[in-house]
């Protein structure tokens, strides 16, 4: 799902593999209108970092995705290793519901040839 998220923001929200420096990056960066860079790392960061860089673009029910929840706000990358999951299953069925809609739409953007 992380990878969905990089996949659109290079895709169709102008986002580079080269740094602010100018150097080949490991993680997608965009720049603003103000010449402002900004990478894009992991979750939870990048869940909140794609949805105001759709403003004024389409997109809306990839944003309304976004912005209508933040299933992985507590998100660690140890939730991937731990034998018993510390997070509740309420919050396992959100992350589970958040990522298909993400990967159903990343689906239909390559399809269609832009974000819904």
């Amino acid at each position: 799902m992380e990878c969905a998220l990089k996949s659109l923001l290079l895709r169709y929200l102008s986002a580079t593999m080269i740094d602010s420096k100018g150097r080949p990056s490991r993680y997608p960066w965009t720049v603003d209108a103000g010449g402002s860079h900004t990478k894009h790392g992991h979750l939870p960061g990048i869940w909140s970092d794609v949805a105001p860089l759709l403003r004024g673009r389409t997109g809306s029910r990839l944003a309304a995705v976004l912005s209508s929840s933040t299933p992985f706000a507590s998100w660690t990358v140890n939730d991937r290793y731990l034998k018993d999951p510390s997070p509740s299953t309420v919050i396992m069925t959100e992350r589970k519901t958040a990522a298909a809609q993400i990967l159903i739409l990343h689906q239909q953007a390559l399809i269609a040839g832009d974000i819904q």
